[in-house]
């Protein structure tokens, strides 16, 4: 290392050295450069010679070229109000990352900013319209491209609620067909996360009226429908899969905890589910992987094989294209 040089320590912020000048250095910006007179970044002037100390003693290990350096990346969360999606967002804004939140009203967008004050923004949509959820992705594409996608959003218990603009249990709509239509309309990020959960084990895996337009409001049970839909959204994670080359797609079981949607009955942890959302959203993990389903603390799942089946999955890809006019298509 020679006289100058950068390295990540504590918080994300780094110490640079030039000539004999210690320096100190917020994020996000973490790409190397010189320091010139327009620098804003905090000066310890040092004594001669001190420098070459320093640098060849002290900053050596933290220099730009180790591959410690972590990289700070764009993320959204769908659903992050509350429960995972929230935890999941509170460390990554400590982790020094760009998060954008999603709230399905302006209230609770109000509310989430003082929960997680240092979130880049709240997009609002709610996910139980073809129209808010487009406006979801129209607004997030104007942002940028995103490192990370994790579609968080999920309902578990209520009553049928049919949605307006398609006649579908809001329940279903939410879990798997507001995910399809972000995964067709949104930039193809680097790494996109459907939100499983162990309970597809107990779905009906026929993937028969899917969104339940013959058996209708007189037949439905939000319990499930639930199971169903996590079924049906992990083959369409993995219909994504096949198609997103250069993205890591995956599914995760988050765990059952004691958050809104879980219950108060729940056993897990919620740090351990938290703790696989971090990886995901950071890119901690082999991201060669693809159609892969994850559980808590990191670990790889083993899913029903049917959730491998190409002709299920196409099932739920051409139910969902039906309801909503949209096409996903391969990305190269």
């Amino acid at each position: 290392m020679d006289n100058a040089g950068e390295g990540r320590i504590l918080r994300g912020g780094y110490i640079a050295l030039s000539m004999n000048q210690l320096r100190w250095r917020d994020p996000p910006d973490i790409t190397p450069q010189s320091f010139g007179a327009s620098d804003q970044s905090d000066v310890i002037s040092l004594p001669s010679g001190l420098g070459n100390i320093l640098s060849n003693k002290l900053c050596a290990p933290l220099s730009f070229q180790s591959t410690t350096l972590s990289k700070m990346v764009r993320i959204l969360i769908t659903g992050s109000t509350d429960g995972f999606g929230l935890e999941a967002a509170r460390q990554l804004v400590q982790r020094n990352h760009t998060v954008y939140l999603h709230a399905r009203s302006q209230e609770r967008a109000d509310e989430v900013k003082t929960k997680c004050p240092g979130a880049a923004g709240v997009l609002v949509a709610d996910l139980t319209s073809v129209a808010e959820t487009r406006k979801l992705a129209e607004e997030a594409n104007a942002i940028g491209v995103f490192d990370s996608v994790i579609l968080n959003a999920g309902l578990l218990y209520g009553p049928f609620r049919k949605t307006p603009d398609t006649g579908v249990p809001a329940m279903v709509f939410v879990n798997v067909i507001a995910p399809y239509i972000l995964s067709c309309l949104l930039k193809q990020p680097k790494r996109l996360t459907f939100i499983a959960s162990v309970l597809h084990r107990e779905a009906n895996t026929d993937v028969k009226d899917i969104f339940w337009l013959e058996r209708g409001e007189n037949h439905f049970q939000d319990f499930p429908a639930y199971c169903d839909s996590k079924l049906h959204v992990m083959l369409l994670a993995n219909a994504v899969a096949r198609r997103f080359n250069g993205t890591s797609v995956t599914s995760v079981h988050p765990g059952w905890v004691a958050t809104k949607l879980g219950g108060q009955g729940a056993t897990d942890k919620l740090e351990d589910g938290v703790e696989t959302y971090v990886m995901l959203a950071e890119g901690d993990y082999d991201q060669t992987l693809t159609g892969v389903y994850f559980e808590p603390k990191r670990k790889i799942g083993e899913p029903l094989p049917v959730t491998a089946d190409e002709n299920s999955q196409e099932i739920v890809v051409k139910a969902c294209e039906d309801i909503t006019g949209l096409k996903l298509a391969a990305w190269d």
